[in-house]
C-alpha cells in the first residue's frame, strides 16, 4: 500500500479482527455468566469482561454516535437488561474520572452477536525463570 493511502477503514472490520474469540456463541448472557464476551450490536462491539466486571464500548465507524467513555474499560456498577440477541442491554458503570462519586448508563443497540473471547491474557509460571 502506497504510504500516502489512508488507512482508515470502517471500524467494524478492523475491530472485529483484532478480538480472538473461541468460537462459542450465546444466546444471552446473565447474572451467572462469566468469561470475556465480545457483544455486536447494531452500531458498536462492547467487551463485557464478567470475570472483572468491566464494560468497553468500542463504536463502529462512522455509523455510531460517539458517547463519553468510549474505548475505556469502566467497571460495571449494575445490569438491568442483561445481553440477548435480538435486545438492547441496559447497564449502569462508574464514572472512570469520579468513580466514588458519578455513575453513567448506557443503553446499546439491538445485539447482533454474542461471542465469547479467547483468554490471550499472559499468564506467567512461577516455575519458568524465562
Amino acid at each position: 500500500m502506497d504510504t500516502n493511502e489512508s488507512t482508515e477503514t470502517n471500524g467494524t472490520n478492523e475491530r472485529n479482527d483484532q478480538w480472538e474469540t473461541t468460537g462459542e456463541q450465546a444466546d444471552e448472557l446473565t447474572p451467572q455468566s462469566t468469561g470475556r464476551w465480545l457483544i455486536t450490536t447494531e452500531h458498536s462491539l462492547h467487551i463485557w469482561d464478567l470475570d472483572e466486571m468491566t464494560y468497553t464500548r468500542l463504536p463502529k465507524l462512522p455509523e455510531a454516535q460517539p458517547h463519553a467513555h468510549d474505548e475505556t474499560v469502566v467497571n460495571i456498577y449494575r445490569v438491568v437488561w442483561w445481553p440477548k440477541v435480538g435486545a438492547r442491554p441496559y447497564l449502569w458503570f462508574d464514572d472512570p474520572e469520579h468513580p466514588k462519586n458519578l455513575r453513567d448508563w448506557r443503553i446499546n443497540t439491538t445485539v447482533l452477536k454474542i461471542e465469547r473471547l479467547a483468554d490471550t491474557r499472559a499468564t506467567t509460571d512461577p516455575e519458568d525463570p524465562s
